[in-house]
């Protein structure tokens, strides 16, 4: 007897388990609780470090080129601290809420932060993307480098 594709098991489940409407609503509920979850889960990691006053980012211990500030929403301290990897002000937009990173960059690994490009600038988790290079380009970074 030859083995079943797991999807196929799958879809007989499914089908023979409930109308098609209570199957969308199962499918809806965990595609929603996927994104809540991804979008809460920097929240608690942002606890990682401590912040310091702004445009004097305390360094991480994630390691070399990666920042401490607070979290900005419409322009004011959350309280709650980001550890982000530095980039140059140009390269960082302004935003008024995390929404706002997630949206622009399409990537849950920016956040709206208070760094020395000024109060709420979207910037990536320490790690996530490649480190600057100060000598290649020009202009002010996060960090104020």
């Amino acid at each position: 007897m030859p083995c079943e594709n797991p999807f196929d098991t799958i879809t007989k489940a499914l089908a023979g388990g409930g109308s098609r409407r209570q199957v969308l609503k199962w499918l809806g509920a965990g595609t929603f609780g996927t994104l809540f979850m991804t979008l809460t889960r920097g929240e608690a990691e942002a606890a990682s470090c401590t912040a310091g006053p702004a445009c004097t980012p305390f360094t991480c211990p994630e390691g070399k080129g990666c920042f401490c500030s607070q979290m900005t929403k419409n322009a004011t301290p959350t309280g709650r601290s980001w550890c982000w990897q530095d980039q140059f002000c140009n390269d960082s937009p302004s935003c008024t809420n995390n929404f706002a990173c997630i949206k622009f960059f399409r990537a849950f690994n920016y956040r709206c932060v208070e760094t020395c490009c000024g109060t709420g600038h979207c910037f990536p988790k320490c790690g996530t993307v490649p480190p600057i290079s100060l000598g290649v380009q020009d202009g002010a970074t996060g960090a104020g480098m």
